[in-house]
């Protein structure tokens, strides 16, 4: 069974207190879901997943592993402490819709566009294909490469439209390495940390920088057709 959450790269709000100073400091700290235990749930019958933290040399941490459930889109529980944290996906771009915007049509006109994107460079000159799939709220591209196992994504972006509390709607671009990537050697040595494997893996995609480049125009159609 397929869980879209294995794999992903998060961020976890902490606030970690120095015990000789008791000075605090607050980090999004970067962490990879590496795997789900699929005989545990937390109490509340959620599923539990294995976190691995990138090492935080500043303050003296390796890298480690922490068993989390998630409670809702940006809130996670941490079965180790008990707390409850904020957490997010690293993102490229966000961009706030206008009030008056209606968020099913701009996700569907903002869908439309990245659709109509081709390797063939009808609208953008693409170095690798792409596919791009529909999500409930927005969508993800991925770009494509020719594995031994067959085709496989080096890379997914995943734009959606989420309501944020305050703001409104915002629009999210997030970049995840696709499954491939580490195949064909993309993100550099496996053992990399992931925020480098990342670096690494978009200095070596040029379509990226170009479809971000190329983003704002359609967001801003993609506004025009949704008031």
């Amino acid at each position: 069974m397929h869980d879209p959450l294995l794999g992903r790269r998060i961020e976890v709000l902490w606030r970690i207190v120095d015990d000789d100073t008791q000075q605090s400091v607050t980090k999004w700290w970067g962490a990879l879901i590496i795997n789900r235990n699929f005989t545990q749930t937390d109490s509340f019958g959620r599923p539990v997943y294995i976190l691995k933290y990138d090492a935080w040399p500043e303050m003296g941490f390796g890298e480690d592993m922490s068993q989390v459930s998630f409670v809702s889109q940006n809130v996670l529980l941490d079965l180790g402490t008990g707390q409850e944290l904020d957490w997010r996906v690293p993102q490229l771009a966000t961009a706030k819709l206008p009030a008056d915007v209606d968020s099913a049509t701009f996700t569907e006109a903002i869908y439309q566009w990245a659709a109509t994107l081709t390797s063939s460079g009808r609208n953008m000159p693409f170095a690798l294909p792409q596919r791009v799939d529909r999500l409930p709220n927005g969508f993800q591209m991925s770009l494509l490469r020719v594995t031994d196992g067959g085709v496989g994504s080096v890379a997914d972006l995943v734009t959606t439209v989420e309501p944020v509390a305050g703001t409104g709607d915002v629009l999210f671009v997030r970049f995840f390495e696709g499954e491939a990537a580490a195949q064909l050697g993309l993100g550099g040595p496996r053992d990399a940390p992931a925020q480098r494997r990342l670096e690494t893996l978009l200095d070596g995609l040029p379509d990226v920088p170009q479809l971000m480049t190329t983003m704002p125009a359609a967001i801003k159609r993609s506004v025009m057709l949704s008031r």
